[in-house]
């Protein structure tokens, strides 16, 4: 059973890691639009670049997610240091 304060950390952190994965996939993304625009035909249209675009988010998401969650861990717990969450836990005796 997690107290009160592990849920409130967890979700920090938890959302910090969701903010940077949506971030860091929109980029990609973009980029892989870019990237397949110079390949539009008649026949490859933008229609299918968004929907090749779109069935690549699953291996990306897999791809990218040990990066994101250290990255989201770090930001999290950032936001809870720079308020001085942190010090306050620590002075209550949480360890």
């Amino acid at each position: 059973m997690t107290s009160i304060l592990s849920r409130y950390v967890i979700g920090y952190v938890f959302n910090a890691i969701l903010l940077t994965l949506l971030l860091i996939l929109s980029l990609d993304f973009l980029a892989s639009l870019i990237d397949q625009s110079e390949d539009l035909t008649e026949i490859y249209t933008v229609t299918d670049a968004l929907f090749i675009a779109l069935l690549e988010l699953p291996r990306e998401i897999h791809e990218y997610l040990p990066a994101t969650m250290l990255i989201g861990s770090l930001i999290g717990l950032g936001i809870l240091s720079s308020s001085n969450e942190v010090t306050v836990m620590r002075s209550s005796g949480v360890s």
